[in-house]
């Protein structure tokens, strides 16, 4: 399990985010969320020279199905809005035979994937809310989730801003999840490559999480929610 209870910064970067060990995942992004212009870049390269130098990541990434095994995958990770869509016309009954095919294909890589996330391990993910689930969430189309926090950082921006001509808006609260799996369970794993710095975990359709705890950040500053796979 790659631990991300007590990441090892810098002396420097604990003393500029003002964090004293242990530095949790919630500490971590709380403070990076608070002095995004500063220090979002210097705590990214820290944190991801953390994981891809941890031993479990090495394991994983020797271990994993390798893309070019994994067709469907690879265009999932292009254009993921298409599967994702496709999920939810399956899961509505609506869907049709080319969203069946996408979903089939999809699910065959997922079910053949030698990953597997241990009990307990700790896996973020970026969206954007219009208000926040009162308790739980069940994504019913597939689940990527990332080894890093920053990752999920930027993804959260990303899904709540509105560019308005020059002005960029957020009418949406950027939300980090802080995700705990609760049993051992199966994932496509994505490590970083030349063209890729997602750490990116995909979790087959249907995930349910149930929140544990919501964090509202002051100043227009992300929303993190603590939860566990059900």
């Amino acid at each position: 399990m790659i631990e991300t209870e007590n990441w090892p910064l810098s002396a420097e970067l604990q003393e500029g985010l003002g964090l004293q060990e242990p530095i949790t995942s919630l500490a971590l992004i709380s403070s990076v969320a608070a002095t995004w212009d500063r220090y979002a870049v210097r705590a990214q390269r820290e944190t991801e020279a953390y994981i891809s130098q941890h031993i479990v990541y090495r394991a994983w990434k020797k271990d994993r199905l390798l893309l070019r095994n994994a067709p469907y995958f690879v265009r999932y990770r292009g254009t993921n809005r298409t599967y994702n869509d496709a999920a939810l016309r399956v899961h509505s009954n609506r869907g049709q035979a080319k969203d069946q095919r996408a979903v089939v294909r999809l699910d065959s890589e997922l079910a053949s994937s030698p990953s597997y996330l241990p009990a307990g391990q700790i896996v973020f993910h970026g969206t954007a809310f219009d208000a926040l689930p009162s308790s739980s969430l069940t994504v019913n189309h597939y689940f990527s989730a990332t080894f890093s926090p920053l990752v999920a950082m930027h993804h959260a921006l990303r899904k709540a801003a509105k560019v308005n001509g020059t002005q960029v808006q957020f009418p949406r609260r950027p939300t980090v999840l802080i995700v705990r799996v609760a049993r051992q369970t199966q994932y496509l794993f994505s490590p970083v490559t030349r063209t890729n710095s997602e750490y990116e975990a995909l979790l087959s359709r249907g995930s349910r999480l149930s929140f544990a705890g919501a964090h509202h950040m002051s100043r227009g500053h992300f929303d993190i929610v603590s939860c566990e796979t059900a």
